[in-house]
C-alpha cells in the first residue's frame, strides 16, 4: 500500500466526512453515513494485515481528535 496515496483519500474522506454528515442526516435523528468508515474497509480489503491495521488505527485516531 502507498502511504501517499492512503494520506490524501484520508484527507479526502474526511473532508467528505466534515463536510456532508450534517447533510445526510437521517431526518432530525443522528444516523448519518461515515465516509471514513468506507475507506477503512477498502483498505483493509486491498492491504496485507498489519498494513491494513495501522492504516485503520491511524484513521481511528484522526476521527477520535476531530470529534
Amino acid at each position: 500500500m502507498n502511504w501517499l496515496a492512503f494520506a490524501l483519500a484520508s484527507w479526502v474522506f474526511f473532508g467528505l466526512e466534515t463536510g456532508l454528515r450534517d447533510a445526510l442526516r437521517v431526518g432530525s435523528t443522528q444516523i448519518a453515513p461515515s465516509f471514513v468508515f468506507v475507506l477503512v474497509v477498502f483498505v483493509a480489503l486491498s492491504a496485507p494485515v498489519h498494513t491494513a491495521l495501522g492504516a485503520a488505527l491511524i484513521a481511528g485516531a484522526i476521527t477520535d481528535l476531530l470529534w
